[in-house]
């Protein structure tokens, strides 16, 4: 089949490699100046890295499996870091169990309820009756009111902002199973992965897979009309450019979706059932010296203008960056906010004078800035969970619309979108060929 990808970011790409080798003739449209999406790179100057903070953990099994699958997995690299916490101006380390017991923040009756709460949330694997209650409620109920309110609410708070009393418990009980088993069973000690040369090596492999395989991926080419009309093939415009394919794949938005085909129906939801959005403001800075030796640092001293504190060179160290330490201050926020319209040297300014309250001397040691943003970047079904997960076709299977969304039950992370990709791609593959597309004649006659 001659099959038109809508998107190219890693579940674009991904889906585009799997149907690739199915056999299938693949053309991947990204609007975007390069591939990647939300998880490609950026140029910092002395180096190049990824644009947002990524991660991969061991227990990635959908990820890893495809960076296998691209003769990718030597650039692995593998290394033990260190979480913090900050409270009452300081920064805490609770990096391994001892760390834990002399945790601070909680008594010690308030640490054994955190522990047993995580230990019981590992057991439980029908997640189901979590999407229709708060984060809020049930994490009071597992661990108690003192913990919930010195440490679930203000992460709640400072991740998701005036939503954080309405975010589903299901997307909680996804984070804490995902990231508590990154520690170690012995010493509690944390591992995290990641790819040398970042996500960048990935997406370039994704890529020369697709070519080689005899299809294609197209940059500043923007999607503006699906056509069904009748069958045979599916009319995709591309600027002034009509393109025909047998089958068409959007990994837009369902809202995206709305506009382009509006007579197909897939994107459609109605107004209690569509997700709410968070997106992200984030500034990066890169740093003469580290900044601390924690990778992550979890806000939870309020008042704080981004959500947390992620040193992506204490992960990889600074032979990636030439040198330098690179540190990501995020900020999650609904996609209406005003934080996505100010500007750059006003977001900076805001959030290093926050930081100064814990390290005074930050400005001294920037060297560059940068301010990234994206107003779609998570899914959150807050109205009403959708009755299917899947990928959503027209009835004859022209049309597809397999989106972020649909890793609605999972804390947004490439695994999780690797495995919506691959879902997709046995779902079409399995449905067979449609009727042959036109020719090039007969589709300059239409």
């Amino acid at each position: 089949m001659n099959i038109g990808i809508i998107g190219a970011g890693t579940l674009g790409m991904t889906l585009g490699y799997r149907l690739s080798q199915a056999g299938h003739r693949v053309t991947v449209l990204e609007t975007g100046a390069q591939i990647g999406g939300l998880a490609t790179w950026f140029d910092y100057g002395d180096f190049t890295w990824d644009k947002y903070y990524h991660v991969i953990l061991r227990q990635d099994e959908q990820l890893l499996s495809l960076i296998d699958d691209l003769g990718i997995s030597p650039r692995m690299q593998w290394k033990e870091t260190k979480t913090g916490f900050l409270w009452r101006g300081k920064l805490v380390s609770m990096s391994n169990n001892w760390e834990f017991l002399r945790f601070p923040v909680l008594s010690f009756p308030d640490k054994a309820r955190l522990a047993l709460g995580i230990l019981y949330i590992q057991r439980v694997n029908d997640a189901g009756p979590l999407e229709r209650v708060t984060a809020a409620k049930w994490l009071t109920r597992v661990f108690g009111r003192r913990v919930f309110e010195r440490i679930w609410e203000p992460l709640l708070l400072s991740k998701y902002g005036v939503l954080y009393d309405r975010v589903p418990a299901v997307i909680m009980w996804a984070t804490i199973r995902r990231y508590y088993k990154t520690r170690s069973k012995g010493d509690g000690k944390e591992t995290l992965g990641y790819l040398g040369g970042g996500l960048k090596t990935l997406f370039e492999a994704l890529e020369r897979g697709i070519i080689e395989a005899g299809g294609s991926v197209e940059t500043g080419a923007a999607v503006t009309e699906i056509l069904a009309g009748e069958a045979p093939g599916v009319a995709v415009r591309v600027g002034d450019e009509i393109r025909w394919f047998d089958r068409v794949i959007s990994t837009a938005p369902s809202k995206v979706l709305d506009r382009l085909a509006p007579e197909t129906k897939l994107g459609a939801v109605s107004a209690s059932s569509a997700p709410n959005y968070l997106g992200v403001v984030c500034l990066a800075l890169v740093l003469k010296r580290p900044l601390s030796p924690f990778y992550v640092t979890n806000l939870i001293e309020r008042g704080m203008p981004f959500t947390g504190v992620i040193e992506v060179s204490a992960l990889t160290g600074t032979d990636e960056m030439e040198g330098n330490h690179l540190v990501m201050l995020p900020r999650y926020d609904e996609p209406d906010s005003a934080w996505f319209e100010r500007p750059e040297s006003e977001v900076a300014t805001e959030f290093l004078h926050a930081l100064r309250r814990v390290i005074p001397d930050i400005e001294s040691n920037v060297e560059r800035f940068f301010v990234h943003r994206a107003k779609h970047v998570q899914a959150l079904w807050i109205k009403e969970p959708p009755k299917e997960q899947g990928p959503r076709h027209t009835a004859d299977g022209r049309i597809w619309s397999v989106n972020a969304e649909m890793a609605g039950r999972d804390t947004l992370n490439n695994n999780a979108i690797v495995q919506v990709a691959n879902a997709a791609a046995q779902a079409i593959g399995a449905m067979g060929a449609p009727a042959k597309a036109p020719t090039a004649a007969a589709s300059r006659g239409r």
